[in-house]
């Protein structure tokens, strides 16, 4: 309680490199809006390891929402190619986040 939405995103980044491979910060948590809804973005890369020694590149991507005493995060994770290929649906999805309550 208390965070900015850019500060509760850099909190979870710090979070996330010490316990992700090769975690690097592609766009450090800055703020934003979304649907001009106060936000906060972020994204980073690292390496997503699975049992059985699999292991993915990944891109994620993520937005935080305060809410009251509630942080809403939207996130989108996968291979960056995946990303990439998707971005357009991404934007489609976040277009239509809405919020009845301020």
């Amino acid at each position: 309680e208390g965070q900015t939405p850019t500060e509760f995103l850099s909190s979870a980044s710090e979070s996330a490199a010490a316990g992700y491979e090769d975690f690097r910060i592609v766009q450090k948590a800055s703020d934003t809006t979304l649907n001009g809804i106060k936000a906060a973005y972020t994204e980073s890369t690292f390496i997503t390891a699975y049992s059985g020694g699999r292991r993915f590149p990944t891109r994620s991507r993520l937005w935080a929402i305060p809410r009251g005493k509630m942080m809403f995060v939207i996130a989108v994770s996968g291979q960056p190619d995946d990303l990439k290929a998707l971005a357009n649906e991404v934007e489609m999805i976040l277009s239509t986040v809405r919020f009845t309550n301020e």
